[in-house]
């Protein structure tokens, strides 16, 4: 049986690079003990599986989000805090407070 094959260079071949990059982000490669993943088997120069490619696309938007909204959430805290130190009356130096209680009241 004869079977078309590519023959391409890991190093400098930047579709190949992508395309290995989506599947490292992919969860189940990163489980502790990945299972196979049956895929229809590609053309040589054919595009990459699009099913795949949807789904980092998703993952990588969720991702994007999440960062968003963590950094929403500190922008909002760090107002938080300043309005509240805004609101908070002026506090008395505790020192200066001291050193008046120790002079003796004015004299008339």
């Amino acid at each position: 049986m004869e079977q078309a094959i590519e023959v391409l260079s890991q190093d400098f071949d930047k579709q190949y690079m992508d395309e290995e990059n989506v599947l490292k982000r992919m969860d189940h490669f990163q489980a502790a003990q990945p299972e196979p993943l049956f895929l229809p088997l590609r053309a040589p120069g054919g595009d990459f599986w699009p099913s795949l490619r949807e789904q980092d696309e998703k993952k990588r938007k969720a991702e994007e989000i999440r960062e968003n909204l963590s950094a929403v959430e500190n922008e909002l805290i760090a107002l938080v805090k300043e309005e509240q130190a805004l609101n908070e009356p002026p506090k008395e130096d505790e020192g200066e407070g001291e050193a008046a209680a120790d002079k003796p009241p004015p004299r008339s």
